[in-house]
């Protein structure tokens, strides 16, 4: 089947990844020592990547970070997997700037609607933050043919229900709602529909990279 016509991403999809969201406050809140993400959760995350490109059968020799924030994950990669090569993408110039030490050399400003890496490919890309359909669609003009293997990291909020305890892949997920267009919603609308738009950006997952993708 041919590939899905390129969609610009709007004017409300580009403010939901508004670089400004992502600041000193944003990273206290989420990152801090009560935060969602703390050392622990990230580096159980990048064994389990690690582990699933085993899995694969992919050898993990370059990684690319979409949505890197300070390069927490990166650091992990390159302690479970010496030498290997590690580049992180981030819109916020905040996280960059404060970028974990040893991965400063490795990370960069660059949005997922104009990645940076046309000439170079990695073995695996992991996309952290993506809630809009729109911004996997936009990346996957730039990835495309540059990776073996996408990992897409998904929520719990993408499911139907919350009945059933350690739902896995064969649960329903949530539909888009009737007359919502993924690739022109507006902010308030992102904002109320975070799960369905979230599980619309799995189904983008599939059709971008078939047969090469994990949702995790």
């Amino acid at each position: 089947a041919p590939s899905p016509p390129h969609h610009t991403m709007s004017a409300p999809q580009r403010a939901r990844h508004d670089p400004e969201r992502f600041d000193a406050a944003y990273y206290r809140r989420f990152y801090g020592r009560r935060g969602v993400h703390d050392a622990e959760r990230i580096a159980h995350l990048a064994t389990g990547v690690h582990e699933l490109a085993a899995w694969w059968g992919v050898r993990i020799r370059s990684v690319l970070d979409v949505g890197c924030a300070k390069g927490f994950m990166l650091h992990d990669m390159a302690e479970l997997i010496p030498g290997i090569t590690v580049k992180g993408v981030d819109v916020s110039e905040y996280a960059i700037a404060h970028a974990i030490d040893d991965m400063k050399p490795h990370v960069g400003v660059a949005s997922a609607v104009k990645l940076p890496v046309a000439d170079k490919s990695f073995d695996v890309v992991i996309d952290n933050p993506t809630t809009l359909p729109g911004w996997v669609r936009n990346a996957a003009q730039h990835l495309k043919g540059h990776t073996k293997h996408y990992m897409f990291i998904s929520t719990e909020s993408v499911y139907a229900g919350n009945a059933t305890p350690n739902a896995d892949e064969s649960d329903p997920v949530l539909p888009l709602p009737a007359g919502l267009d993924p690739f022109a919603v507006k902010a308030e609308d992102a904002r109320r529909t975070y799960g369905p738009l979230k599980a619309e950006a799995e189904r983008e997952v599939e059709r971008q990279y078939p047969g090469i993708n994990t949702i995790i």
